[in-house]
């Protein structure tokens, strides 16, 4: 367990992920397949030692886990989504995905404390609006209320006989964005584990991958397309990346992002990308998030405090924690 703290382009044989960018061979694989329409993108996965079962498995579970953490969409499936918890007033019964997403939520909610928010949807949804212009900026007063009505709501879990049950009580919007891909890679990794595969990389929504080794058991180099010139050399690890090179607007000289601070509710922004290295691809999507959220030198003190690798740059400054940033 980690010490935790208190539309795009594909082109030939590169592929951008927020704000990393990827060089991969040409060497002839088992899998290479794009997954479009999930999560409000695409993920995109190549296998060098795959089994039959790699495509229909690896689609099924991102499928799934999307149709779980939808919040504008009624689930397609027997099972609540999102939008259907968010939009009862009662209790429903969900699938194991989202029960499982539930309770790991809360934990990084505490383990946060409460940087990360998965009930802050509303608050993040008029920021959202600000940021592409559709809407104004966020009062302080109407900051006041979504921070209030996050912080006053709660969601009821419940198993029993193999069914699981949620319950949001309150007001608030769950919004599971922070962590619903890293969520999907992970399972596909324990997919691959399982299935003794160990020759891969999956690119889920443009912010969590997962990497095994490379044509075998070569290491990836992982540039980063904000840095130039920047990039690390790695294999058998998670990444989250967070940043705001496609979602921010720029008013009287401050950088505003669809990032939101859980704390104050801000969401002013002075740093342009965080990328979180580590073996829990759910922590490293959340961390990332959270990172960004808060100012650059307080970003740095809370990664100094975790088992985590991470990188952090500010447009002037690279930070980098346990790993080591190359440059061509």
């Amino acid at each position: 367990m980690y010490q935790h703290f208190k539309n795009k382009r594909l082109l030939t044989g590169i592929f951008l992920l927020g704000g990393l960018l990827f060089s991969c061979s040409a060497n002839k694989v088992t899998l290479d397949n794009l997954y479009p329409d999930v999560f409000s993108s695409y993920c995109e996965a190549r296998v060098w030692n795959g089994t039959n079962n790699d495509d229909k498995t690896i689609s099924s579970l991102l499928h799934d886990i999307h149709n779980a953490t939808d919040r504008y969409n009624k689930s397609k499936d027997e099972y609540a989504n999102v939008y259907d918890l968010n939009n009862s007033s009662g209790e429903v019964e969900i699938s194991s995905y989202l029960f499982d997403l539930l309770n790991r939520s809360e934990e990084l909610r505490v383990s946060t404390a409460g940087l990360f928010n998965h009930l802050g949807g509303n608050l993040s949804d008029a920021w959202k609006a600000f940021v592409q212009s559709k809407g104004e900026m966020p009062t302080d007063s109407e900051i006041e209320y979504y921070l209030s009505e996050m912080n006053s709501s709660s969601i009821s879990l419940r198993e029993s006989d193999g069914h699981f049950f949620a319950q949001k009580n309150g007001t608030a919007s769950i919004d599971l964005g922070g962590i619903a891909k890293g969520y999907a890679v992970s399972k596909i990794r324990e997919y691959f584990k399982s299935a003794s595969v160990t020759s891969y990389y999956v690119n889920c929504g443009l912010s969590s991958i997962i990497l095994g080794g490379k044509n075998g058991d070569g290491e990836f180099s992982v540039g980063f397309n904000d840095l130039k010139n920047g990039f690390v050399s790695i294999k058998n690890t998670t990444i989250g990346t967070s940043g705001v090179s496609e979602q921010k607007r720029v008013v009287d000289g401050v950088t505003y992002s669809h990032i939101v601070n859980m704390i104050d509710g801000s969401a002013s922004n002075d740093k342009i990308f965080a990328s979180v290295f580590c073996d829990d691809a759910v922590y490293a999507d959340a961390a990332a998030t959270f990172l960004m959220s808060v100012p650059f030198k307080m970003a740095k003190q809370y990664a100094s405090v975790t088992d985590a690798a991470i990188v952090i740059y500010d447009g002037k400054e690279v930070y980098a924690k346990d790993i080591t940033v190359l440059y061509h």
